[in-house]
């Protein structure tokens, strides 16, 4: 009794199929960064702001670094003060 499987002889049944690149769920609009960029512009919001939604879990992933870069920028212009 011989196997046989779904492979046709052409293709190399160890190669692995070249996969569609996944869609990022968490990809943020053009609207919340005209929300979010604006609030960042006013002194002592930015930094209150930021530090509370790095926080949050349903803020994406994106506007979290995006946050705690205003946090250390903000942080290192202090500093230079």
């Amino acid at each position: 009794m011989t196997h046989r499987s779904n492979v046709s002889p052409t293709e190399n049944p160890f190669r692995p199929r070249a996969r569609a690149p996944e869609i990022d769920k968490e990809t943020v609009g053009v609207f919340e960064w005209l929300i979010t960029i604006p609030l960042m512009a006013v002194p002592l919001v930015n930094v209150v702001l930021a530090a509370a939604l790095i926080y949050f879990d349903r803020t994406s992933q994106t506007k979290r670094n995006f946050y705690a870069a205003v946090i250390l920028l903000t942080g290192l212009a202090f500093a230079c003060l």
